[in-house]
């Protein structure tokens, strides 16, 4: 397997954070248009920080000098390369996901 190649993981993972990073905005954008926006406008820091951090992160798994961790160390470079992607495309999805659930919690509390 070519390191370049994505595995079924970082695949499903990165669709489910997708789906939950753009569950979270529609629901901003509902309870926005049910309560006005005068209290709403700051629900919407955090899945906009959760979109720069998929961005970036996205961008850190593109390059193979981006990644240079120690968490997983083999003598075959492929094998460092697939495994360390695979922990950056787990940290970014699970950063996305929390940070939409924690908004999606403190939205459902204002009303």
């Amino acid at each position: 397997m070519s390191h370049s190649k994505k595995m079924p993981l970082e695949i499903s993972m990165n669709f489910l954070s997708l789906m939950v990073l753009t569950l979270g905005f529609l629901q901003v954008f509902y309870k926005w248009s049910i309560l006005g926006s005068g209290h709403i406008k700051s629900f919407i820091a955090l899945p906009l920080i959760a979109a720069v951090v998929y961005v970036a992160f996205t961008f850190i798994e593109t390059s193979e000098k981006n990644i240079n961790l120690p968490i997983f160390i083999s003598e075959d470079r492929s094998k460092n390369i697939k495994y360390n992607k695979l922990l950056v495309n787990i940290i970014k999805n699970v950063m996305v996901i929390g940070l939409v659930v924690v908004n999606w919690r403190d939205l459902s509390s204002v009303t």
